[in-house]
């Protein structure tokens, strides 16, 4: 399976079902593969219970399964990580054995029933709520993690851990601290970590990570499962991701959102690399718009509701990635498009994106005030194209979606 949830029929698998594991679990089927190795999902053949096990070759220049394995036993004295049960070296592999939990957050903001792909307010500010609750204990325990995105908070499945998110993947998690308690000194360059949709700025200039780089990357998923979208969501090269993110991310970016979300980014913007977050501060920032708009525990997630929001008017407006015309609603787009661009549509050429950009932003126009254009015709919605998969980065792997349904 690739980040977007696809199955890559041309990739081969490193265990075949019939791979028993220390006579004990025994593999069903290839779930999730990233840059360096593939997650399964197995049974435990003394106890009958479903299992994950993430394996990579002996023979991978880096051995990052061995890094993971202990951050995560480390990091079991938080209630809100991935359980870990077992790991060792059988034949050519290690491998490494997990609680099964259920689908992540990706994945289930794809087929949420809204059409514009994003989540209900009632539905983010939980989740978010419980993403910080996550880090927070992570934090605590010593380690930042990195690679915070949607993909790597997974539902749980057993009855008692269902309607709560676990935060799994640790495969570049780092200690923030040294032996002494004190807070390791930031390298010069530390280079690019994590996924470059929800990286802080930080990470694309190279600078050492801290714990409000993880919150940062909250923000941006945040804003994304509300809005839908951001605003460099098609945009694949780094580069212009981080330029993207330097003049986006500031007001405009959260002026269709709660007051909370501007007041979360400012804290953010405030604190230095050793600077603890103040994680009760961002929590309650999410439960007053949770109580303001009359949220409720009550309410299903919005995966599981059937009833689709009503679709808006249609209107044309020109992509942020390649000027060709696409359908939005106001306020909104589809799940496969980013928030228009410009308001007038423009024919589709090959011009450089990031020449375009500058130039656009230089003539003084804004991406947010451009998007709902007083005049727009409609556009037949019958030939909007289906939602894309995430197109995600990573500096380090292409993704794996493990202990994932």
């Amino acid at each position: 399976m690739n980040r977007s949830g696809g199955t890559n029929q041309n990739t081969k698998q490193m265990l075949s079902n019939s791979t028993v594991i220390k006579s004990k679990w025994k593999i069903q089927g290839k779930i999730g593969q990233g840059a360096f190795g593939e997650t399964y999902s197995a049974v435990d053949l003394h106890s009958s219970e479903d299992v994950a096990i993430k394996v990579e070759k002996l023979d991978n220049k880096k051995m990052v399964l061995k890094l993971e394995v202990i951050a995560l036993k480390k990091l079991q004295g938080c209630p809100y990580v991935v359980r870990y049960l077992h790991s060792g070296r059988q034949d050519d592999f290690n491998f490494l054995v997990m609680e099964r939990l259920g689908e992540n957050l990706a994945d289930l903001r794809k087929r949420t029933p809204r059409y514009n792909g994003s989540f209900s307010m009632n539905t983010t500010v939980r989740l978010g709520i419980q993403m910080i609750e996550s880090l927070e204990g992570v934090h605590k325990l010593g380690y930042i993690h990195r690679d915070v995105k949607p993909s790597n908070f997974v539902m749980g499945k057993a009855k008692n851990k269902r309607g709560r998110a676990y935060l799994i993947d640790f495969g570049l998690a780092r200690k923030y601290r040294l032996p002494s308690g004190e807070i390791r000194p930031p390298r010069k360059s530390a280079g690019f970590r994590g996924t470059a949709r929800y990286a802080s700025i930080n990470s694309h200039h190279s600078k050492e990570l801290g714990r409000r780089d993880d919150i940062w990357s909250v923000f941006y998923v945040l804003v994304e499962f509300a809005l839908g979208c951001l605003p460099w969501r098609k945009i694949k090269d780094k580069e212009q991701i981080g330029e993207l993110k330097e003049r986006f991310t500031n007001a405009d970016l959260v002026k269709d959102l709660p007051l909370e979300y501007k007041l979360f980014m400012e804290e953010l913007q405030k604190m230095g690399y050793a600077d603890e977050p103040d994680y009760d501060y961002f929590k309650k920032l999410l439960m007053d718009i949770y109580k303001r708009q009359g949220c409720s525990e009550e309410e299903p997630y919005d995966w599981n509701t059937k009833e689709k929001a009503q679709m808006p008017p249609s209107r044309e407006v020109s992509s942020i990635m390649d000027d060709a015309i696409i359908t939005t609603g106001r306020n909104q787009t589809t799940a496969n498009d980013e928030r228009g661009y410009s308001s007038k549509p423009t024919p589709t050429t090959t011009t450089n994106t990031t020449t375009k950009l500058n130039a656009r932003i230089e003539n003084g126009e804004n991406y947010y005030n451009l998007f709902n254009p007083n005049e727009a015709k409609s556009v037949d919605r019958r030939n909007t194209p289906k939602p894309n998969s995430d197109n995600e980065v990573s500096d380090k792997k292409k993704g794996c979606h493990c202990c994932i349904m």
